[in-house]
């Protein structure tokens, strides 16, 4: 099994700019399939059934898509918005507070969840097969509140994970870190020697944010590798492979 997974998260009205960017790269890379990792209200401010424009044009997208569940305010708020001074230095290594299931209760998760699919359901006329953690973060414990509310695949840093059968698709991810120097240089070291590393029949993510394009190297490096991508894998959606 091989091909690569394009996925644009943090998909929001918050978004609209970059992500016509973004979308606009892909089609000139030629890229006819897209996947977007949705929040279904951004920090709390952008509920998705209050902006009917935005889920118009999302659902009229020249391209093949598939809308995956990608937290539900994708930001830590409520009980887990302060952590211990140990998980305080877990979160700020992966996340800049946007981790919003990372230490998260069972009965919150449970309520997150279903919420999101509710607005899903309201704003978007389908219900996600999938769920993107944000920041990749979730309690392993969490997986059959996944399951029960019908999620077929969740994802880590690591691999796709099916919430059935527990079964793990090792997928290596193309992703960039943009809120510092150190991480955006960092990252794009990590993606230059990523492209050395990676099986010809490996399942590929190629991960897009839209804070990515405030930087215009990262751009750049976000095209040109799409485009090596594509040269040597088949773009396809999650349901094409899990």
């Amino acid at each position: 099994m091989r091909g690569v997974l394009i996925c644009i998260h943090d998909v929001s009205p918050a978004h609209k700019k970059p992500l016509t960017q973004i979308l606009d790269d892909l089609k000139t890379c030629h890229v006819g399939s897209v996947n977007l990792g949705v929040v279904p209200n951004f920090h709390g401010d952008h509920d998705l059934t209050n902006v009917p424009l935005f889920t118009k044009w999302l659902c009229s997208l020249n391209f093949k898509t598939e809308f995956l569940l990608h937290g539900y305010y994708h930001k830590r708020l409520g009980e887990n918005k302060k952590l211990s001074t140990c998980d305080s230095l877990t979160s700020k290594l992966v996340s800049a507070g946007e981790d919003e299931f990372f230490r998260l209760s069972m009965k919150e998760s449970d309520k997150r969840i279903a919420w999101g699919i509710k607005l899903f359901r309201e704003a978007l006329h389908t219900t996600p097969r999938g769920f993107i953690p944000p920041a990749w973060m979730i309690e392993p414990s969490h997986m059959n509140i996944l399951f029960n509310h019908g999620i077929q695949y969740t994802e880590n840093h690591r691999y796709i994970l099916k919430t059935e059968t527990h079964v793990k698709l090792i997928s290596p991810i193309f992703s960039y870190a943009t809120r510092s120097f150190l991480r955006k240089n960092a990252s794009l070291c990590f993606n230059a020697l990523l492209k050395r590393t990676i099986g010809k029949n490996s399942i590929i993510r190629f991960v897009i944010h839209p804070n990515d394009y405030r930087s215009e190297r990262v751009r750049q490096s976000i095209v040109t590798t799409v485009q090596w991508l594509t040269r040597r894998y088949d773009v396809c959606l999650y349901r094409d492979i899990v």
